[in-house]
């Protein structure tokens, strides 16, 4: 999160924005808020609203398996289930990884 202001504030994208400036500064920080706004906060609230719907309303466990309850019906409860979580947690894992790698 820190990052990428100060990188567009070292090296602004913009034609004829001096770097390190009070103009690199507000058009890193839009950049910033621009890459962090509605359509990011979107990409997180779809899972939400689904681990909410399916957890709530149809008393299923919190897992990523159970928002494909629709599909497979019980059998979220067996290794196709299963797999969907593992797969599910190192992917989570792996993102969290690079992200603090990086």
């Amino acid at each position: 999160a820190v990052a990428e202001p100060i990188s567009h504030f070292a090296a602004p994208p913009f034609r004829g924005v001096e770097p390190e400036s009070k103009d690199a500064a507000r058009s890193a920080m839009a950049i910033t808020l621009y890459h962090f706004g509605l359509h990011t906060w979107t990409i997180f609230a779809l899972p939400a609203l689904c681990f909410g719907y399916f957890m709530y309303k149809r008393n299923l466990p919190p897992r990523v398996s159970s928002m494909f309850q629709p599909l497979l019906g019980a059998r979220i409860h067996g290794p196709i289930g299963k797999l969907i979580d593992i797969v599910a947690l190192v992917g989570t894992l792996t993102g969290v990884a690079v992200s603090i790698g990086l």
